[in-house]
């Protein structure tokens, strides 16, 4: 009984971070942030970019991404470093965390799952029509619910590896990495729970990791203090959010590079997911390690370089 009101509980906070955020991204991390004393203000800033699919381009659904970066979150908590057999577990709980989600709500793409192009004034403001809303709703709150019920779970893996993998391939880290060597701008729990984001997201195909890390990096950067925030303040950025993404004017404004960012990663390649860049569905964890010492993810290891540098340049750009 316990367990149940907690996860009803979650549910309510997720749809209430929903309510007063506008961003699907925060629902499910903040809620479980708070819920088990892991405040950390930096990780709640990174996410604040993964909405609308990705800075609002319709690729893997905020909710999702949070979801499986809760899964991690929860996990970094337990250990005291992540081993192989650690990040086996959690591509297992996120793979079974996305396949629930497609099943019950018909897609992990925000762009499906909405019908919408959040780069439009007039389908972002559909967003808040009655049916709509009562639909982002219900998956925030379904998807709290979920996670809570799978999140000390056990998945079957094979952990037994015949190859040792010493350079281990991770793209979202690696993107972060760079980032924070060169720019200062990083967190040390954000890199380590976007082990979350390798292959499309637990090794799923969705947004490509790469991208992902690229855009946490520049949330870190511009992005706002949401838990200070007011609901009227997050209603308008999201409202000014579309013109800012289409006309990029500003190198201060968290928009406006995540515009810049998004149309110039877009010029590299036609896809956001990872399924379509990689032309490969993975496995698992040792298929996606074999893949990133192979010749075959030379392409995958160009945008890695792609999306660093990007987001390096316009991180020094701030204040022009």
């Amino acid at each position: 009984m316990k367990n149940s009101k907690e996860a009803k509980k979650l549910a309510r906070k997720a749809r209430r971070t929903y309510i007063s955020t506008n961003l699907c991204s925060l629902t499910q991390i903040k809620p479980f942030q708070e819920a088990f004393d892991l405040v950390d203000d930096d990780v709640l800033k990174a996410v604040l970019g993964l909405e609308g699919g990705v800075f609002s381009k319709g690729s893997t659904c905020g909710v999702v991404t949070s979801g499986a970066l809760t899964l991690a979150m929860l996990m970094d908590s337990k250990i005291s470093e992540w081993k192989t057999e650690d990040e086996i577990k959690l591509h297992a709980l996120i793979k079974n965390y996305l396949t629930w989600f497609q099943e019950k709500y018909g897609s992990t793409l925000c762009r499906e799952r909405t019908g919408l192009d959040f780069w439009k004034s007039s389908d972002l403001s559909k967003l808040s029509l009655p049916h709509k809303l009562f639909k982002e709703l219900a998956h925030t709150g379904g998807s709290a619910k979920y996670l809570y019920s799978i999140k000390d779970l056990e998945p079957e893996t094979e952990i037994n590896l015949d190859s040792d993998f010493q350079n281990k391939f991770h793209c979202a880290k690696q993107v972060l990495e760079k980032i924070r060597k060169s720019t200062e701008v990083g967190n040390s729990a954000v890199e380590r729970i976007s082990i979350a984001l390798d292959g499309g997201v637990g090794l799923q195909g969705g947004a490509c990791g790469a991208l992902t890390g690229a855009v946490m990096a520049l949330s870190l950067h511009l992005g706002k203090d949401i838990r200070n925030s007011s609901i009227l303040t997050n209603m308008k950025d999201m409202k000014e959010s579309v013109k800012k993404l289409n006309e990029q004017k500003s190198f201060d404004d968290f928009f406006s590079v995540g515009g810049k960012f998004m149309s110039s990663f877009l010029e590299q390649t036609p896809s956001l997911e990872c399924k379509d860049i990689c032309n490969k569905n993975f496995n698992s964890w040792k298929e996606f390690q074999e893949f990133g010492a192979s010749d075959s993810s030379k392409e995958c290891h160009k945008l890695i370089e792609f999306a660093a540098n990007k987001a390096i340049e316009l991180i020094n750009k701030k204040g022009e």
